[in-house]
């Protein structure tokens, strides 16, 4: 028998636990935990499985919400990606809305076009922002997007692979400019004699001519007389009367450069005339945004542009985005010519709104009407008619079709 243990007859020996201390009358009184090591051991997941289970279970369905399993989604990437890329590509920033117009026989519905576009965003193709709960979303076109444009043969080198997104009035401006292209695009399908092969926004800057001023947007119309430069120049409010007329002032100074005339006749060459011009139209798309007031706005244009040379009064178009958007086309007579405007208005002594002044001026239209082309020979340049009461270059008397 050792000192701390009793062996009975068996040879086996237990433990016993020796207190060092004495217990209270409560203790005494109060059953107390058991200390063995076999008593005091906790209940594993392997001891007792089926309880584990249980509990789990029962946790699971306590805690946790029932779940709807969403079926898996077989969008894919969009057929028209080409297309869609190729043109924010070129615009940057557009709508949903922007994108169906621009092509009816893809998308046939808002929803289809919207669809199609959250296939190219998935795939980082395209970013939608939205200013606001009542906004619709706005695509940008992202790095990815101008890479995957860039490589292709037909473009390669001159898409740019990075862009800064706009944002604020920037954005908004942007949209504008998108909104003029798209509703010249939509005019031009109209009428099966008139294209337009070339339009540039934001390639300007790889021109030698564009060093000093880079215009929003610009296209060449061909029409059935001959083919004229369009310089697009969208004015959203946030400029003075002042900085208006120095950028006008810019643009006439700018047509004299000499840079200006090699890009300007060079870009009619390319497009098949012989011994072309530089000439080219200025359009003023003007807009109050922040009272709404476009008129005002666009009184404030052509009162500075009264003291520009005269073939800078010739070269200037004006309209008001309101009028843009009440009017079916661009092409409706909405366009006020800044040679039309008489030299003593508005008179001073009288006090006149401005939209009783610009009620007055005389509209036209952007493009030649079907009436006005005659069965005249072409000139050899292609840019006039033969029917002019003016001399052309070649002493014949021409039309100046390309002239504003």
């Amino acid at each position: 028998m050792s000192d701390n243990g009793t062996s009975n007859g068996a040879g086996t020996t237990h433990e016993m636990t020796v207190p060092t201390s004495v217990p209270t009358t409560e203790q005494g009184v109060t059953p107390q935990r058991c200390s063995s090591r076999e008593e005091s051991a906790p209940v594993t997941a392997s001891a007792v499985p089926c309880l584990c289970t249980c509990m789990s279970s029962a946790y699971a369905l306590i805690t946790k919400r029932p779940t709807r399993q969403r079926p898996p989604t077989h969008r894919r990437y969009s057929r028209f990606a080409d297309e869609v890329l190729s043109f924010l590509a070129c615009h940057r920033t557009a709508l949903a809305s922007h994108v169906q117009r621009m092509f009816p026989q893809s998308f046939h519905t808002d929803r289809a076009t919207r669809m199609h576009l959250q296939t190219l965003v998935a795939a980082g193709a395209l970013a939608c922002v939205r200013a606001s709960m009542t906004d619709p979303n706005v695509y940008l076109i992202t790095t990815k997007g101008l890479r995957t444009v860039g490589d292709r043969p037909d473009v390669n080198g001159v898409v740019p692979a990075r862009r800064h997104r706009p944002t604020g009035a920037h954005l908004a401006h942007e949209l504008l400019i998108t909104e003029v292209a798209v509703s010249l695009a939509e005019a031009v399908r109209t009428r099966s004699d008139l294209a337009i092969p070339w339009q540039e926004r934001f390639g300007f800057i790889h021109h030698a001519a564009f060093r000093r001023l880079v215009p929003d947007y610009g296209f060449l119309l061909q029409h059935a007389t001959g083919r004229l430069v369009c310089f697009v120049e969208v004015l959203s409010g946030e400029e003075s009367p002042t900085r208006m007329g120095d950028r006008l002032r810019r643009y006439a100074d700018w047509a004299l450069l000499p840079d200006t005339e090699d890009f300007l006749a060079d870009l009619y060459r390319r497009h098949g005339a012989v011994d072309p011009r530089p000439q080219f139209r200025l359009l003023c798309v003007v807009q109050d945004r922040r009272t709404g007031y476009d008129d005002t706005r666009l009184v404030q244009l052509l009162m500075g542009g009264r003291t520009l040379p005269r073939p800078m009064r010739d070269r200037l178009w004006a309209a008001t985005v309101a009028s843009l958007r009440t009017a079916a086309s661009v092409d409706d007579p909405l366009w006020v010519r800044l040679k039309d405007l008489p030299a003593d208005s508005p008179p001073r002594n009288r006090r006149m709104t401005p939209r009783t002044f610009v009620s007055q001026l005389p509209r036209h239209r952007m493009f030649p009407s079907r009436e006005e082309v005659p069965d005249a020979a072409p000139c050899p340049d292609h840019t006039h008619r033969v029917d002019d009461p003016r001399e052309c270059h070649d002493g014949r008397h021409h039309p100046v079709c390309d002239s504003p």
